[in-house]
């Protein structure tokens, strides 16, 4: 494997890509492909994992995982084709108190979701409803 190879591995974990048996956690469409590295958390064993979270792994006391998003949800970047954080996925990752993930584009803002998000914040709706 060529150094630029290895380089482009891990850009290449965070695209959208098919998967057998999973869903997307915020639509629940099975039929389009995921990203699975965009929303993240880390739980206690203790409690029960929310509906469409997908456990990466476990340690003594707490359970870390991803919850998958589709295509629709966090559209690929045109830029660079990592998912973006869609005004859809941080209100999600609100409501449950999940963190963007590596795999998320935030270097490539998009100017529509900028606004979305500015006119949201202003009236106070979506995810800035309690702000």
């Amino acid at each position: 494997m060529t150094s630029e190879a290895i380089a482009q591995q891990p850009h290449q974990e965070f695209m959208h890509r098919e998967s057998d048996g999973c869903s997307c956690a915020i639509c629940g469409t099975t039929a389009r492909p995921l990203a699975f590295h965009v929303l993240q958390q880390s739980y206690s064993r203790d409690n029960a994992e929310p509906k469409g979270f997908m456990v990466l792994s476990m340690s003594v006391d707490a359970v870390h995982g991803v919850f998958p998003v589709c295509d629709r949800c966090a559209p690929a970047c045109s830029t660079c084709g990592r998912p973006l954080a869609s005004e859809r996925v941080l209100e999600f990752a609100t409501a449950l108190g999940a963190n963007l993930g590596d795999g998320a584009c935030q270097q490539h803002a998009q100017l529509g979701d900028r606004l979305k998000a500015a006119f949201k914040r202003t009236f106070k709706l979506g995810r800035f409803k309690n702000a």
